[in-house]
């Protein structure tokens, strides 16, 4: 079932709800109950990358997940940990995904 709520649009499977941001992750309220923050980073310059990167420190609660492809986050911050890397084939070819999760 599709549910259309501004900003954003949500999914619902059964128990599990997946809602889409539209809009600049720099400058865009931060949806509160977010828990899994997907970062397509191959595409943002450096400063991009850097805001992103802090309005997820700024906001993310603690627990939850951060996927980011072809480039790492976090290196300094201890904050979050990465629990995984991971090859993935896209449709450019293979890329890297990190995944971390927040732990304080």
């Amino acid at each position: 079932m599709l549910r259309n709520s501004d900003p954003h649009e949500r999914y619902d499977f059964g128990s599990t709800e997946i809602g889409f941001m539209i809009g600049d992750v720099r400058f865009s309220k931060w949806p509160t109950e977010a828990n899994i923050v997907f970062v397509g980073s191959a595409i943002y310059g450096k400063n991009s990358f850097n805001l992103i990167e802090e309005r997820i420190i700024e906001n993310l609660q603690v627990g939850g997940k951060v996927i980011t492809l072809t480039r790492p986050m976090f290196e300094e911050d201890k904050r979050f940990q990465q629990i995984d890397s991971v090859l993935v084939k896209m449709s450019w070819g293979h890329s890297r995904c990190f995944i971390y999760k927040r732990v304080q």
